[in-house]
């Protein structure tokens, strides 16, 4: 499952895709897994609060090379 959202950028890497639901909290809000990658092409990962098909919080903590 791979869906587009608008271009996030948190410390210098650009997160893009939704590539898996973690969790669903109601109707609007979920916790996403969703992959990005930083200016030399190397792949990180992270887990994110979506609501409304909108990207709103990335957890800086969780961001790691996939």
């Amino acid at each position: 499952m791979e869906k587009m959202y608008e271009e996030i950028n948190v410390n210098d890497i650009e997160f893009t895709d939704v590539v898996e639901v973690l969790s669903v909290i109601d109707c609007y809000d979920q916790e996403v897994l969703i992959e990005g990658y930083d200016k030399e092409g190397v792949k990180y990962s992270a887990i994110a609060s979506a609501s409304c098909g909108e990207i709103v919080e990335i957890d800086e903590d969780s961001i790691e090379k996939a």
